[in-house]
């Protein structure tokens, strides 16, 4: 087979897509959570970095648990989120000041603490791929399609539940309102 390689590139490639998609569209998913409520949240690459770093130090402190990692990194993201929230809502500083002020501070610090640590370069499993029996293995779909870890499965519905609840729900239109008009919300 002459174009053997190529395809098998190409497949190799389309199959993980999905995969270094997911990082983005998750945070698409909170940017627009955040940009609905009015909020301008140009700290987002901060909170990625700071939720990254601490994820990749528990699998390489603790050891092979992806769930812990996720959950760490969650709650690294979210107090470096309210560090924002106190600076641009309780110090009134300027969102777009604050914000790269945090993106500037999560680059040094995880390039800092992840220096010393010893946690650059290092390669680590993370979650597994869900198994879906034949559909895996099916030539060209499966790899593609059907093997993938939980977390890229889950993005899809997540997409449609925020698109539901943002549109369709009285928390939507609340949240819509507030960022329409924060000074009726005020008021």
């Amino acid at each position: 087979r002459e174009g053997a390689p190529m395809f098998d590139f190409l497949v190799n490639w389309l199959a993980n897509v999905p995969t270094f998609a997911l990082p983005y569209a998750l945070a698409a998913l909170g940017l627009i959570i955040t940009e609905k409520a009015g909020v301008l949240s140009l700290g987002a690459e901060g909170f990625l970095l700071i939720g990254a770093m601490s994820g990749i130090g528990v699998l390489l402190g603790v050891g092979d648990y992806p769930l812990l990692a996720l959950t760490v990194a969650a709650l690294a993201a979210a107090a470096l989120s309210l560090v924002y929230a106190l600076l641009v809502v309780t110090l009134r500083v300027n969102q777009v000041i604050g914000g790269l002020a945090l993106v500037f501070l999560a680059q040094g610090m995880t390039g800092v603490i992840a220096t010393r640590a010893g946690w650059t370069s290092r390669p680590v499993d993370g979650l597994h791929t869900v198994p879906l029996g034949s559909l895996a293995d099916i030539p060209v779909l499966g790899p593609i399609l059907f093997q993938h870890d939980p977390l890229v499965f889950a993005t899809v519905p997540l997409v449609a539940l925020v698109a539901y609840v943002l549109d369709r729900t009285m928390f939507g239109l609340r949240l819509r309102a507030v960022g329409d008009g924060p000074d009726a919300a005020d008021a």
